[in-house]
């Protein structure tokens, strides 16, 4: 059995990460679930998360991801999100105006947005390691 599949990872922008990797991990569901090579068949919701991505050379990428649909299937594993980020591409800038949105919007009483842009703010900020 291969120890290696490949992936993607794709937003309307752009395809934000797409390589052969030894897992993928995300939230689906209400729980984690990771991907290996030979996976059973899956389609399912991806949370607002925090993805790690484990390269063939065994060293960790880590993703911000905001919702979408996952799919394994053929030894493949592909999701699709509104918006994603590398930990690498994370600006301090971007995350805190994000959260002063977010803020905003729950001071306004859009719950729906503020709690969507909170939690995005958050995964965010702990992959950057941004501090309040």
């Amino acid at each position: 059995m291969a120890s290696s599949f490949p992936f993607a990872l794709v937003s309307p922008e752009r395809v934000v990460f797409e390589g052969d990797v030894r897992a993928v991990t995300l939230r689906s569901g209400g729980g984690d679930i990771t991907f290996m090579a030979g996976h059973a068949p899956f389609i399912g919701l991806v949370e607002t998360c925090a993805m790690r991505i484990e390269l063939e050379d065994g060293s960790v990428s880590m993703a911000a991801v905001d919702g979408g649909f996952v799919r394994a299937a053929m030894n493949k594993v592909s999701v699709v999100t509104s918006s994603a980020e590398l930990a690498t591409e994370i600006e301090a800038e971007t995350v805190l105006h994000m959260r002063s949105e977010a803020e905003r919007a729950l001071s306004e009483g859009d719950e729906e947005l503020g709690n969507r842009l909170m939690r995005s703010a958050k995964v965010r900020m702990e992959l950057a390691e941004i501090s309040d």
